[in-house]
C-alpha cells in the first residue's frame, strides 16, 4: 500500500481562534483553493494555525490543528507554528507551505514554498512621519530577511516582484508570479433603465478607500446625480460612512459571504476598489469585472497588473478628487461605461481565470517537487 504524504500549510487565522468558523479574508480563500489541487496530488492536508485553545478539526480529508500561542507575538507565531508542524513532517515526501510570507520561520533545513500576497507598507500615514519612515523602512528590511528563507516565492502581483529585484543587489530566491484569479460569471443583462448602481465592496477601512469613495459620492449626491450606491462589507469605518453618505435614501449598506461575491455584483454597473494601500491582485476587483461591471481602481500595489487605464477600467490616483471625475465620466457616459465592462470580462476570462491559475500552481508543485527530490538525494 502506497503511504500518505503529507502537505503541511503554515497560516494564523484560517479558521476563528477557537476553530469553530472560518475566518474572512482573501488568504483564506486562497489557501481554499489551493487544498484542492494538493488532495489532487495525493497530498493529505493540514493547516496549522494559533488558538485560544488547542483543536483539531477535520473539513472533510482538510484537517486543522490551533495551536494556543499566547504567549509569542509577531514572526514568533511563524515559528511556534512550525514547531508543531515539524513533529509530524517526513523530510522523503512531505511538501511544507507558508501560506503567507509574513509567518515564514527557520525550517532547520526543509525546503519550503511561500506566498507573498502583495507589498502591506505602502499605506499613506499622516502622524509622525519621521518614525513612519523608519518603521517602513525596518519593514521592508525585514521583509527581504524573511523571504531570502524560501526555495519558491509565488507572488500575487509584479509589484512586490519588481520591488523586490530593485531592493535586493542579487536575488537569491525563486520569484514566480501567480496572480489572483475569479470565477468567471455568464454574460449578464444590465438593465440601463432607472439609476446607476454603484458598489463598493470592500472593507469598511480608510486604507482600503472608505473615505475618499464617501467623499467623492458625497459630491455626486450633491450635484443631483442618477445613482445607487452598495456598500458591501463591515468594519471600523462604517459609522463615518453612515454619518458621510448613509443618510440619502439612495445608499444602502449590505454584507455578503465570499461565494456570493457574483451575485452581489450582478445587477451593478460600476465597481469602485479605491484603496491606498496594501494591495495585491485585487479579488474583489477581478470578481466585479467577471460580475461585468465597469471597474475604477487605484494605480496602487498589483491593481496596476490588472487595469489598463480606458482600455478595460478606469485607473486614477488614490484620492477624492480623482474618484470623483472618473465616477463623474463613468455615470454619465453609458456607452464608455459598456465597453470598459465589457473590455473588464474579457481581461478576466482570458488572464486571470481560475483555470489559469490552478494550471499555474500545478507547475509549481511539479517543480518544487523535482527540486524537492533532488536536493534530498544530494544530503544522503
Amino acid at each position: 500500500m502506497k503511504e500518505t504524504k503529507h502537505a503541511h500549510i503554515i497560516y494564523v487565522n484560517y479558521l476563528t481562534p477557537d476553530g469553530k468558523e472560518m475566518s474572512v479574508g482573501g488568504i483564506q480563500t486562497y489557501i481554499s483553493n489551493l487544498v484542492p489541487l494538493l488532495e489532487e496530488r495525493g497530498y493529505r492536508v493540514t493547516i496549522y494555525q494559533k488558538s485560544s485553545q488547542p483543536f483539531e478539526r477535520e473539513m472533510g480529508a482538510l484537517i486543522v490543528k490551533g495551536i494556543p500561542t499566547k504567549q509569542v507575538r509577531g514572526p514568533k507565531v511563524g515559528a511556534a507554528l512550525f514547531k508543531d508542524c515539524e513533529e509530524h513532517f517526513d523530510r522523503d515526501k512531505d511538501l511544507l507551505i507558508f501560506g503567507c510570507d509574513n509567518y515564514i520561520c527557520d525550517t532547520k533545513g526543509i525546503p519550503f514554498i511561500a506566498v507573498q500576497h502583495g507589498i502591506t507598507w505602502d499605506k499613506p500615514i499622516y502622524s509622525r512621519p519621521t518614525y513612519w519612515l523608519f518603521k517602513k523602512f525596518y519593514r521592508a528590511v525585514d521583509t527581504v530577511r524573511r523571504v531570502e528563507k524560501a526555495d519558491m516565492l509565488v507572488c500575487v502581483d509584479n509589484n512586490f516582484i519588481n520591488w523586490y529585484r530593485a531592493t535586493v543587489a542579487k536575488p537569491t530566491i525563486r520569484l514566480i508570479g501567480i496572480p489572483n484569479f475569479s470565477s468567471i460569471a455568464p454574460v449578464m443583462f444590465k438593465d440601463d433603465n432607472g439609476p446607476v448602481r454603484i458598489i463598493f465592496a470592500r472593507r469598511f477601512f480608510d486604507y482600503r478607500g472608505t473615505r475618499i469613495f464617501g467623499e467623492a459620492v458625497s459630491r455626486l449626491i450633491e450635484e443631483g446625480a442618477d445613482i445607487h450606491v452598495t456598500l458591501a462589507g463591515e468594519g471600523p469605518d462604517e459609522a463615518w460612512l453612515r454619518v458621510k453618505i448613509g443618510a440619502n435614501p439612495n445608499v444602502e449598506f449590505t454584507r455578503y459571504a465570499s461565494d456570493e461575491s457574483l451575485a452581489v455584483h450582478a445587477d451593478k454597473h460600476i465597481a469602485v476598489v479605491p484603496t491606498k494601500g496594501s494591495e495585491g491582485t485585487s479579488l474583489s476587483l477581478l470578481e466585479a469585472m467577471s460580475a461585468q461591471c465597469a471597474v475604477i481602481g487605484t494605480n496602487v500595489g498589483g491593481i496596476t497588473d490588472i487595469i489598463i487605464d480606458r482600455y478595460n477600467g478606469r485607473l486614477v490616483s488614490p484620492d477624492a478628487d480623482s474618484l470623483y471625475k472618473a465616477l463623474k465620466e463613468l455615470v454619465e457616459d453609458k456607452e464608455l461605461r459598456k465597453r470598459l465592462a465589457a473590455k473588464g470580462y474579457d481581461t478576466v476570462k482570458e488572464a486571470f481565470s481560475k483555470e489559469k491559475w490552478q494550471v499555474a500552481w500545478r507547475e509549481v508543485f511539479s517543480e518544487f517537487e523535482r527540486f524537492k527530490d533532488k536536493k534530498h538525494s544530494e544530503n544522503k
